[in-house]
């Protein structure tokens, strides 16, 4: 079926059409489906030259889909070549840019190449102030990741500063039931709980994972997540016996999430 724009009354372009239930299928995990179908978006918006922003918005939603499927590696060349275009159709500095920029400094951080995230992290946060201001979520986000980034490569002094202050900020705009705060807060416990300062991170780990239960309740991916982390924590310190319910409970945690598959 064509997906058809309602607005103004018209049938989708193909490009269109195979953009928009690419998008549809990755929101309902049809990640081969959803693959497909942008391939041939892709084709359908390389014919509408090489510096066009409908082929760079093809392009970052392919590196969307693959970082939805957990593939961070095969997200980086789309964002690379999305950011090109992006730069000659908006300059440097566009908000377009500036999105693009997080999304590769993203993906280039969950595969492991957090000085290559560095730059890319560094850019999006230089747009996002100057168009959004330096206490939006966004900015915050980007700080976060800036945060993650250091804390990857063992610079502590910046990534307690950078997690801290993105914390702030997400306490600000969210409150205590932010999704955002609570990941801070956990990745600010894994950086003093890899220097073996265990009493700083385990009241960060058990707020956290407070926080994250509150929200989601028990069956939850992020839940288990605090779980293992909490539970290694004690491990390291030597509390063996303390962190075995903990690990017990993460996996009956994904046992039941495997359930609901």
């Amino acid at each position: 079926m064509l997906f058809t724009c309602h607005a103004l009354g018209q049938v989708a372009s193909p490009w269109e059409s195979y953009l928009a239930s690419g998008v549809s299928a990755a929101e309902q995990k049809r990640f081969t489906a959803a693959e497909q179908l942008l391939a041939l978006a892709l084709g359908e918006a390389e014919h509408f030259g090489p510096s066009d922003a409908r082929l760079g918005s093809t392009l970052n939603t392919t590196g969307l889909v693959f970082m939805a499927e957990n593939k961070p590696r095969e997200a980086v060349a789309p964002y690379r070549r999305a950011l090109g275009i992006f730069e000659k159709v908006y300059g440097p500095k566009g908000m377009d840019v500036g999105n693009v920029c997080l999304n590769l400094g993203i993906a280039l951080n969950m595969d492991g190449q957090s000085e290559a995230a560095l730059p890319m992290l560094t850019r999006a946060r230089e747009i996002y102030e100057a168009i959004l201001g330096r206490e939006s979520p966004k900015t915050a986000l980007v700080i976060f990741q800036q945060g993650e980034a250091a804390r990857h490569l063992h610079k502590w002094d910046e990534a307690e500063a950078s997690l801290k202050r993105a914390a702030d900020l997400q306490e600000a705009q969210g409150g205590m039931d932010s999704p955002e705060l609570a990941a801070s807060l956990n990745s600010l416990a894994l950086a003093y709980s890899s220097q073996g300062k265990f009493a700083q991170a385990e009241p960060l780990f058990k707020l956290s994972l407070n926080m994250r239960e509150a929200k989601y309740g028990l069956n939850h991916e992020d839940v288990a997540v605090s779980l293992d982390n909490y539970a290694t924590m004690l491990r390291e310190a030597g509390r063996f016996k303390d962190s075995q319910p903990l690990t017990t409970l993460a996996d009956a945690v994904r046992k039941s999430l495997r359930g609901k598959k």
